[in-house]
């Protein structure tokens, strides 16, 4: 067969590029790594390319589900105590070296999350090529510190640049987008969902961990969209770790509903819904970016560097989002506000096309750096 993996030499003998890829902890680290993964194998061997991962971990679940090559390795946030978070990664750094010896791997690249730094710290001591791609508007401290040691950057959004000042090795790639996100239709959107054509969707999701904060207000909300004399439905992603049924009480309402905890192919929601109601998570500005749907931010407010403020701003400037802090959020004025914006018209953008290319752009960034070795 023949594959268009880059040719590496080592004493004169050519041999296949190897690659590491790594993220994990939510779907915002996962899905850009798993569009990347598809990319690669696409053009390439897929022998020569492995995922890293905690081991029960929602990464390992669904590269698995996917049928990709998966191993895992310790590691630890700093919120689960010093001890643990030194062990756990100093575990896993030391295995991730004997990973990429003994796999004669080139490159790790990582997508974020403190699953990603054994592996791509073990590439940069055993001088490897490290990339790490950063979705988020602004680089978080670990993509800045690995940065200063001297791995490249590639990221998702133009503004993350005026923060990677003296950075030599970076690259604008886009956050690479699954391809049956486009490839997905209104009709299988309307098939997944059970519900039907002539009433507006109102799509409220929180990202892969869910937002208690949304999922507390989202039924109140609706009710009070249809005091305002807008019937809707809803699609209503409430997150992995949410443990009530929302369906019930939609049901219970009267309201047309959709409730899942997660979806691993987001896509045919996102084709049928009028109005998004969000946290402003990397991945979730990027779907919206494509599928030029109108949306109501609420970022994180707990959130590094204040980074989800910093994304919904990117679609509040293009004028595809209203911004609304938690702490201002007003329940009767945000029921307002989707009215308006369900009988308001948004001009497209070409976001689609650029992200169409985006895991393509970042295995030419990959295959670039892997040939400087």
């Amino acid at each position: 067969m023949d594959y268009n993996t880059p040719t590496l030499r080592r004493s004169n003998t050519p041999r296949l590029m190897r690659l590491i890829v790594t993220g994990g902890g939510t779907g915002g680290h996962i899905l850009p790594a798993l569009a990347f993964y598809e990319e690669f194998i696409s053009k390439c061997s897929e022998e020569n390319i492995l995922y890293i991962g905690r081991k029960n971990s929602i990464e390992e679940k669904l590269v698995k589900e996917n049928g990709f090559n998966f191993k895992y390795i310790p590691s630890a946030s700093y919120n689960k105590g010093i001890w643990n978070f030194i062990v756990a990664n100093s575990v896993g750094i030391v295995k991730s070296m004997a990973l990429i010896i003994n796999g004669k791997y080139d490159v790790v690249l990582g997508f974020g999350g403190y699953t990603a730094f054994p592996a791509l710290f073990a590439g940069l001591l055993l001088k490897k090529q490290v990339i790490v791609h950063e979705s988020n508007a602004v680089p978080g401290k670990v993509v800045r510190f690995l940065a200063r040691m001297g791995a490249s950057v590639a990221y998702g959004f133009e503004s993350c640049k005026e923060n990677l000042k003296g950075v030599k090795r970076i690259c604008f790639t886009g956050t690479p987008v699954r391809k049956k996100f486009f490839n997905s239709t209104k009709e299988d959107g309307w098939k997944v969902s059970g519900l039907k054509t002539g009433l507006p969707v109102v799509m409220v999701v929180g990202g892969s961990q869910g937002s208690g904060f949304l999922n507390n207000i989202a039924v109140g909300l609706v009710k009070k969209i249809k005091e305002f004399g807008k019937n809707v439905q809803v699609v209503h992603i409430s997150g992995i770790e949410n443990e009530n049924d929302f369906n019930k009480e939609y049901s219970e309402n009267n309201i047309p509903a959709y409730s899942v905890p997660f979806s691993n192919d987001i896509g045919p929601l996102y084709k049928i819904a009028d109005v998004v109601i969000s946290r402003a998570g990397a991945l979730t500005v990027t779907e919206l970016s494509i599928t030029n749907t109108p949306a109501v931010l609420v970022p994180l407010p707990s959130a590094a560097d204040n980074h989800q403020l910093k994304n919904a701003e990117v679609l509040k400037q293009k004028n595809m989002a209203v911004v609304i802090q938690e702490e201002n959020f007003d329940i009767n004025d945000v029921a307002e506000c989707v009215v308006k914006l369900l009988e308001t018209n948004i001009n497209p953008t070409n976001e689609k096309i650029f992200f169409q290319n985006a895991a393509a752009s970042l295995l030419n960034f990959v295959e670039s750096r892997a040939k400087s070795l």
